[in-house]
Protein backbone atom coordinates (compact mmCIF):
# COMPACT_ATOMS: atom_id res chain seq x y z
CA UNK A 1 0.00 0.00 0.00
CA UNK A 2 3.13 2.18 0.06
CA UNK A 3 3.29 3.06 -3.26
CA UNK A 4 -0.17 4.28 -3.35
CA UNK A 5 0.21 6.35 0.32
CA UNK A 6 0.33 10.08 -1.94
CA UNK A 7 -2.80 9.05 -4.00
CA UNK A 8 -4.86 9.78 -0.59
CA UNK A 9 -4.82 13.87 0.53
CA UNK A 10 -6.05 12.51 4.44
CA UNK A 11 -4.38 9.69 6.85
CA UNK A 12 -7.73 8.10 7.63
CA UNK A 13 -8.67 7.47 3.75
CA UNK A 14 -5.55 6.10 3.74
CA UNK A 15 -5.95 4.01 6.52
CA UNK A 16 -9.04 2.82 5.51
CA UNK A 17 -7.94 1.45 1.99
CA UNK A 18 -5.49 -0.35 3.18
CA UNK A 19 -7.82 -2.17 5.78
CA UNK A 20 -10.29 -2.27 3.41
CA UNK A 21 -8.03 -4.00 0.76
CA UNK A 22 -6.75 -6.50 4.01
CA UNK A 23 -10.37 -7.29 3.99
CA UNK A 24 -11.17 -7.95 0.23
CA UNK A 25 -8.02 -10.43 0.12
CA UNK A 26 -9.33 -12.19 3.42
CA UNK A 27 -10.17 -15.82 2.74
CA UNK A 28 -12.74 -16.26 5.41
CA UNK A 29 -15.06 -13.57 4.80
CA UNK A 30 -17.76 -15.01 2.77
CA UNK A 31 -19.64 -11.84 1.73
CA UNK A 32 -17.59 -9.02 1.20
CA UNK A 33 -19.73 -6.17 2.26
CA UNK A 34 -18.69 -3.39 4.82
CA UNK A 35 -19.63 -4.88 7.93
CA UNK A 36 -18.17 -8.14 7.11
CA UNK A 37 -15.11 -6.57 5.96
CA UNK A 38 -14.75 -4.58 8.96
CA UNK A 39 -15.25 -7.48 11.43
CA UNK A 40 -12.11 -9.64 9.80
CA UNK A 41 -10.09 -6.45 10.34
CA UNK A 42 -10.95 -5.74 13.58
CA UNK A 43 -13.31 -2.66 13.68
CA UNK A 44 -15.99 -2.49 15.68
CA UNK A 45 -18.11 -0.75 12.92
CA UNK A 46 -18.35 -0.51 9.05
CA UNK A 47 -18.20 3.51 9.10
CA UNK A 48 -14.32 4.41 8.02
CA UNK A 49 -14.39 1.64 5.32
CA UNK A 50 -18.43 3.06 4.29
CA UNK A 51 -16.69 6.76 4.17
CA UNK A 52 -13.61 5.54 2.01
CA UNK A 53 -15.93 4.60 -0.78
CA UNK A 54 -19.14 7.05 -0.33
CA UNK A 55 -17.09 10.52 0.51
CA UNK A 56 -12.91 9.55 0.55
CA UNK A 57 -10.61 11.93 -0.59
CA UNK A 58 -8.64 9.88 -2.93
CA UNK A 59 -7.52 10.36 -6.70
CA UNK A 60 -8.95 7.03 -7.75
CA UNK A 61 -7.92 6.93 -11.41
CA UNK A 62 -4.29 7.15 -10.03
CA UNK A 63 -4.67 4.30 -8.03
CA UNK A 64 -5.93 2.29 -11.29
CA UNK A 65 -2.79 3.78 -13.50
CA UNK A 66 0.11 2.50 -10.37
CA UNK A 67 -2.21 -1.02 -9.58
CA UNK A 68 -2.38 -1.79 -13.76
CA UNK A 69 1.63 -0.69 -13.89
CA UNK A 70 2.70 -2.84 -11.19
CA UNK A 71 1.01 -5.88 -12.80
CA UNK A 72 2.38 -5.24 -15.84
CA UNK A 73 5.94 -5.30 -14.39
CA UNK A 74 4.98 -8.12 -12.50
CA UNK A 75 3.25 -10.13 -14.96
CA UNK A 76 3.81 -9.21 -18.53
CA UNK A 77 5.17 -11.40 -21.30
CA UNK A 78 5.86 -9.90 -24.51
CA UNK A 79 4.52 -12.52 -26.49
CA UNK A 80 1.20 -12.83 -24.97
CA UNK A 81 -1.25 -10.80 -23.15
CA UNK A 82 -3.25 -11.05 -19.84
CA UNK A 83 -7.56 -10.68 -19.52
CA UNK A 84 -8.64 -9.64 -16.21
CA UNK A 85 -12.21 -9.77 -15.31
CA UNK A 86 -13.96 -8.42 -12.90
CA UNK A 87 -15.78 -10.40 -9.67
CA UNK A 88 -19.23 -10.38 -10.10
CA UNK A 89 -22.13 -12.01 -7.81
CA UNK A 90 -25.70 -12.29 -8.86
CA UNK A 91 -28.09 -9.85 -6.62
CA UNK A 92 -31.55 -10.03 -6.42
CA UNK A 93 -32.87 -6.99 -5.02
CA UNK A 94 -31.02 -3.87 -5.61
CA UNK A 95 -30.16 -2.21 -2.08
CA UNK A 96 -26.52 -2.63 -2.25
CA UNK A 97 -24.07 -0.62 -3.66
CA UNK A 98 -23.50 -1.28 -7.25
CA UNK A 99 -26.26 -3.90 -7.99
CA UNK A 100 -27.76 -2.92 -11.55
CA UNK A 101 -28.21 -5.51 -14.69
CA UNK A 102 -24.96 -5.42 -15.99
CA UNK A 103 -22.37 -8.23 -17.51
CA UNK A 104 -21.49 -10.63 -14.79
CA UNK A 105 -18.17 -12.58 -14.94
CA UNK A 106 -19.14 -15.22 -13.08
CA UNK A 107 -21.86 -15.81 -15.13
CA UNK A 108 -20.67 -14.83 -19.15
CA UNK A 109 -23.99 -12.81 -19.56
CA UNK A 110 -25.65 -9.84 -18.39
CA UNK A 111 -27.67 -10.15 -15.19
CA UNK A 112 -29.10 -8.66 -12.07
CA UNK A 113 -25.66 -8.46 -10.12
CA UNK A 114 -23.08 -6.72 -8.08
CA UNK A 115 -19.75 -5.99 -9.64
CA UNK A 116 -16.53 -5.99 -7.88
CA UNK A 117 -13.29 -4.29 -9.59
CA UNK A 118 -9.95 -3.78 -8.12
CA UNK A 119 -11.72 -0.28 -5.81
CA UNK A 120 -14.68 -2.07 -4.44
CA UNK A 121 -18.35 -1.96 -5.88
CA UNK A 122 -19.10 0.25 -8.45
Amino acid sequence: MGEFADCYRRAESRESSSLYVRGLLADKVARKNCWQLAEVVGLERPKPLERLLNEGDWEANEVCQRLRGLIKEQFSFVPGVGVIDESGFVKKGEESAGVARQYCGRLGKVENCQSVGPLGPR
